[in-house]
């Protein structure tokens, strides 16, 4: 009998193995079959398919609705991929979708009077017994906004009554319109106008105008913060003093969206008379503004604001603070 050589032994060693770790991990069967279904009514499924593609009901394992069965009569075709190919498929739709352009924005509105959108609020609070007092607060808001422009426009009054006696009986008018920045540009010119009206001041009615540049100093889809400077004009009319005056504003405007219900919005104004150094007036407001019934529109405001003057006149003060919660209707 031969007797085996060493290199022999080793080669038989080798192929035992093999074949022993063969037998132990089988190759891993080909993955399932998928299917694209389209049915009578038009809709299209994908899924796993785990019937036969002619059985009566076809059966596939939807990612979603899991494990579904259509009869043959609600199918009109079936087209059977292997992974490989539903792969392919699935990285060919993502490279199509991923080279199809942003939409287009909405064109803009022909006319001035078209693309408002705005909101009507109102606040009554009220006590009657030992003291007997009344406050009511209401307003409206109105935006338009283009690619290259945004107005707003506002109307707020004020009427309050403690013990019987009127308190408080003020008004007021505004309107601005900023010229948003185009390509890389953070800068934002802007006019302003606003007409006062107030039973309780040195004057009964207050007209001022005023023009300049805002910076965006942050712009995202959350928050904004605009510092503007400008110069612009005021006129009392029916107090002690009557004449125009020169008036340097700076202000800044800040808001920031919590949510998609909700938002934190603030915003000063400051008025240096430049003909009557060092009178100023101040105009300061903040508030929370949050949707409390999308299905109605309706949101709930809640704010706070003070109008200073640095000379308010005789036997007047210089603060004139208020706070209010408004329930508002959105169009």
């Amino acid at each position: 009998m031969r007797t085996p050589t060493l290199s022999s032994i080793i080669v038989l060693a080798i192929a035992g193995a093999a074949l022993g770790q063969s037998a132990v991990t089988p190759p891993p069967p080909p993955p399932p079959d998928e299917a694209v279904i389209t049915l009578a009514n038009g809709d299209i499924l994908r899924g796993v398919l785990v019937s036969s593609p002619d059985a009566d009901p076809i059966i596939i394992n939807h990612p979603i609705l899991g494990e579904v069965s259509f009869g043959k009569a609600q199918v009109s075709s079936v087209r059977v991929m292997t992974a490989v190919d539903a792969g392919k498929s699935t990285k060919a739709a993502q490279d199509a979708a991923a080279k199809i352009p942003p939409p287009p924005p909405p064109p803009d509105p022909e006319s001035f009077f078209e693309g408002w959108k705005g909101s009507v609020g109102l606040g009554l609070n009220g006590a009657s017994g030992n003291t007997e007092n009344l406050s009511l607060r209401a307003g409206i808001g109105l935006v338009r906004e283009t690619s290259q422009t945004k107005t707003t426009a506002g109307f707020v009054y004020n009427y309050a009554t403690d013990d019987g006696d009127k308190s408080a009986d003020n008004a007021r008018v505004d309107i601005r319109n900023d010229w948003l920045p185009q390509g890389d540009s953070k800068w934002r010119p802007f006019v302003q106008a606003a007409l006062e009206y107030d039973q309780f001041q040195d004057w009964d009615y207050r007209f001022s105008a005023a023009g300049g540049i805002g910076y965006e100093l942050v712009k995202t889809d959350k928050m904004l913060l605009l510092p503007r400077i400008g110069i612009g004009t005021s006129k009392e009319i029916g107090g002690s003093d009557n004449k125009w005056h020169i008036e340097g504003l700076i202000g800044i405007d800040f808001e920031y969206k919590i949510d998609d219900r909700s938002r934190f919005f603030a915003s000063g104004d400051s008025y240096w008379l430049l003909d009557d150094i060092p009178d100023y007036r101040l105009w300061l407001r903040a508030g929370y503004e949050i949707m409390v019934d999308p299905s109605s529109n309706l949101s709930l405001k809640l704010g706070v604001e003070d109008k200073y003057d640095s000379s308010p006149g005789a036997d007047r003060k210089r603060n004139d603070f208020t706070y209010f919660a408004l329930l508002s209707y959105n169009f």
